[in-house]
């Protein structure tokens, strides 16, 4: 909220747009696959609960202040060092753990 207030007022009073990350995780356990954007987001962890509650945030920056806004759902993020051996993991370091150590 902070980051959408600050978008609003930050150019002499005219709103300059947000691009923030959401998550995959605000659609929950859904069996409607494939996914599209247009999937009922029904999450089933904080995290997603949270994800979601920051886009309805940025919706509303947009139609009470004007603040454009972007939010990307990623799904599978991969960053150097992350632990394929993590609950957390994707399944590109899991691929990645594969492929070094020659596992199909």
């Amino acid at each position: 909220m902070n980051v959408l207030d600050a978008a609003r007022t930050a150019n002499n009073g005219k709103p300059v747009p947000v691009v923030y990350a959401s998550s995959a995780a605000v659609y929950g356990d859904n069996a409607s696959v494939p996914l599209s954007e247009d999937t009922l987001p029904r999450p089933i962890s904080a995290y997603g609960a949270d994800k979601l509650g920051s886009e309805l945030h940025a919706r509303v920056a947009w139609l009470v202040h004007g603040v454009p806004t972007v939010g990307m759902r990623f799904f599978n993020v991969y960053g150097p060092r992350q632990d394929p051996h993590s609950p957390y993991s994707g399944v590109i370091s899991i691929f990645i753990d594969r492929i070094i150590k020659g596992i199909p």
